[in-house]
This record gives C-alpha cells, structure tokens and sequence, in this order.
C-alpha cells in the first residue's frame, strides 16, 4: 500500500489499517509515503497518528521536515509551482519520462500529493511505463466524495483487494490499482472543526474539500491502459 498525504486524519488512518489488515497476501507492506501529519494540531490526535503509523515504513513529506526543522518561516516547504499533479502528466510523458524510467529500469512510479489524483501510462519499444498519483488518503478526491484513496500493487497470484477499487491496470503481471479509504466522515469533520475553526486558514483552504472533495470528476484521473 501506498498511503500519501493522509494529513493527520486519525479517522482515515484507522481504516487504512483496518483493510491492510484484511489483505489475503501473506506479504504485505504500508508505506506512508509522506504527509501523514497535518491537520492533527492537537495533541491527542497528533500522538493517535505518531503512534498509528509507527508500525510501518514512513518517509518523510514536506510536512514532517518541516516539523523537524527550526526555521518557523519556512511554512509548509511545499513550494509548489503553477502546475502540478493531473494537469502535467501528459507533457511529462512527452519530456521523455518513460526514457528516463527505461534508463533506471523503472516501470512504475507510485507517487502522492496534496493535489489531484491521476494514473497515466504509456507503451515504448513494447513496454508500459505508468504513474499512479493518489491524490490525497485523508482528504476527498473527486467532486461530491469525501473519501480518501490509496494506492495498491499487488503481486501476481494475490486474492482481490478487501474493498472494489476506483480503477485499475496490470503492469509487469502486478495489478496496480486505487482504492478508497472509506471512513467515519462525520467524526473526522468534527475533529477538524474543533482544531481548525471556520476563520483559520485549514478551513478556508480544505474545509470544502474535506466535505464535498474537489471540483474534479473520477474519469478525469484514469487515462492510459488505466481502467475503472
């Protein structure tokens, strides 16, 4: 499992671990692939999400090194540019990502972002190359679904994930596929209330995403060889 950006939602994180727990394969690994503080200003909720994803492998977001530095100025460490996530994936297959994911011997990149989710592939020289972006595993992804998503690959041989995924594709024999996080949204968007009130800045920004997701339709992120 591929778990970006859950932003310190405790109720996501929860069932995240719930249906990793359910997997039929008899090796599985989580990765939270950054970003899985945020939101969690208080205390308790912070600790629930420090020691929640303690168990499993954790690389470092913007988020966390940001956490881990001293210069409070540095706000996010995002530094986003204009354009980034969906809106790029196909002018960066034409600047030759597949030609550089050949030379490292790479077919798939398995990313995460606060933005939009996308999975996109291409054919070269009769290989696919693919990338599989999951938006956000503690924040709404498309338009009128408050649910988070994850990614999962799944080697071959092994049973159906324990929840339908979004869309899919085969690469390499594996099933590289998203999945929703379904959880308690009612108690999350308590919590986030109480640590971000309507005039904080979190709510402005992510308060409608958190309710509603984003203005963006399911079929907008499957493309290539990706299927629903």
């Amino acid at each position: 499992y591929v778990v970006g950006g859950l932003y310190g939602n405790s109720e996501a994180l929860r069932a995240i671990i719930a249906c990793f727990d359910a997997e039929p394969a008899d090796r599985k690994l989580l990765c939270f692939n950054g970003d899985f503080h945020w939101f969690d200003r208080d205390p308790d909720c912070f600790a629930a999400v420090e020691e929640g994803t303690r168990p499993y492998l954790r690389l470092r977001g913007n988020v966390e090194t940001e956490l881990a530095s001293d210069d409070d100025a540095a706000g996010c460490g995002c530094a986003y540019p204009d354009s980034v996530a969906q809106d790029r994936i196909e002018q960066t297959w034409r600047e030759e990502l597949a030609q550089r994911m050949e030379t490292l011997g790479v077919q798939l990149f398995a990313s995460s972002h606060t933005c939009l989710p996308v999975a996109s592939s291409v054919e070269r020289e009769g290989r696919t190359y693919a990338v599989i972006n999951n938006g956000a595993a503690g924040m709404g992804n498309f338009r009128g679904d408050p649910n988070g998503m994850l990614t999962r690959i799944a080697c071959p041989g092994v049973a159906e994930p324990p929840i339908r995924p979004l869309y899919r594709t085969h690469l390499a024999q594996c099933r590289v596929e998203a999945l929703p996080v379904v959880f308690d949204h009612p108690a999350w968007q308590a919590r986030f209330r109480a640590m971000w009130p309507l005039d904080s800045e979190a709510h402005r920004s992510y308060g409608q995403r958190i309710l509603n997701g984003p203005a963006y339709e399911l079929p907008g992120a499957v493309r290539g060889q990706f299927h629903t």
